[in-house]
């Protein structure tokens, strides 16, 4: 842990003692911790304007810190890494779940929500085949049209529907129609209202 206080030319600035009080910090040693006081201005720091020495002694530090404690450090990296994308995921699962279920509801005006953007059967099967890339809407499975029905056909929740079989983003697994269809199905449970059963 590297601290700078600056404007050492400034008399009001804090001494290290009251930073170190300020910061709740116990028992710095130069094992783990280096506090310095320091001018950044260069014509304040030295006759000639050079920049203060102890600026560079402290990167130096630093840098000699990170270097033998590298593997240690990348490791550390990796693993919040790995636990912020994980974390990222989540919510971005949650946030399309959400989305999915307003959808639903808007479908079938339910929970407050006014029924809007939906399609009739023949227009809202041939609008999940085009989001799919499918050239004839009679290549959509009998699966497909099960699930376009479930979500009354409602425009965004076939198009997340889409985006689930055919993921724009290579980061994004690409879902199957017995999995959409039981998210699906499992959004529909928790909905308060009446839903026509499929």
């Amino acid at each position: 842990l590297l601290i700078v206080g600056s404007k050492t030319d400034d008399p009001k600035s804090r001494d290290i003692s009251n930073i170190i009080k300020m910061l709740n910090i116990i028992n710095p040693t130069d094992d783990w911790c280096n506090i310095i006081s320091a001018c950044l201005h260069p014509q304040k720091s030295t006759p000639k304007g050079y920049l203060d020495p102890k600026i560079e002694e402290s990167t130096k530090w630093l840098l000699e810190k990170i270097i033998i404690d590298f593997d240690d450090i990348s490791n550390r990296v990796s693993l919040d890494s790995a636990k912020e994308n994980e974390r990222h995921k989540r919510d971005m699962m949650q946030k399309e779940r959400r989305v999915m279920r307003k959808s639903i509801c808007r479908a079938f005006g339910v929970e407050g929500e006014d029924k809007m953007d939906t399609f009739n059967k023949m227009d809202g099967e041939k609008f999940l085949a085009d989001e799919i890339g499918l050239s004839n809407v009679k290549l959509l499975p009998l699966e497909g049209s099960q699930v376009a029905e479930l979500v009354g056909y409602q425009k965004l929740a076939l198009m997340m529907i889409g985006e689930m079989l055919v993921p724009i983003s290579k980061h994004k697994r690409k879902w199957t129609w017995l999995e959409i269809r039981e998210h699906v199905l499992d959004i529909r449970r928790e909905i308060q209202g009446t839903i026509p059963t499929t």
